[in-house]
């Protein structure tokens, strides 16, 4: 596969972190070589007309997205990288894996689980940060305009 006339295989290493650029989210797995990544893959089942988000392997070029690099060493010095060959065990014993939940087991939580052995999302974390910011700041404008009504209300 080829992203802006460089080979994928001499972009990404073997256990690197690939992020898929999505429009409201990032799609993330973990580069396994030979242009394929293991992921947390949405797979739709005709026959049940339901959805699953098995582990699974796919080739880059079949994952929606632009692949680019993601958790750069200057992003995870809070992070420690376990050996790539321990990472890639761990997300192969993983195949098949169904668990999910968007907000504690989504494919974010699945790479970084395996390559650091910590669930992380970024995208998670930026969501609840904004949506407690916005509770606050409800929170603030609604006891504003209690008081005021409370002031203005004639007691007989």
């Amino acid at each position: 596969m080829t992203i802006d006339g460089v080979e994928v295989h001499d972009t990404f290493k073997v256990g690197d972190i690939i992020a898929f650029r999505r429009l409201f989210f990032t799609h993330y797995g973990m580069y396994i070589g030979d242009g394929k990544v293991i992921h947390r893959d949405k797979h739709y089942d005709k026959a049940t007309k339901t959805h699953s988000f098995n582990v699974a392997i796919s080739q880059l070029e079949d994952v929606p997205g632009r692949p680019m690099l993601a958790y750069t060493e200057w992003m995870t010095d809070s992070l420690k990288k376990v050996p790539t060959q321990l990472a890639l065990e761990n997300a192969y014993s993983q195949i098949g894996d169904g668990k999910y939940n968007v907000l504690f087991e989504n494919c974010e939580h699945f790479v970084t689980s395996v390559r650091f052995k910590q669930k992380v999302s970024r995208q998670v974390r930026r969501v609840r940060t904004i949506a407690i910011s916005l509770f606050g700041i409800v929170s603030v404008v609604i006891a504003k305009n209690l008081k005021c009504v409370h002031k203005n209300k004639k007691l007989y």
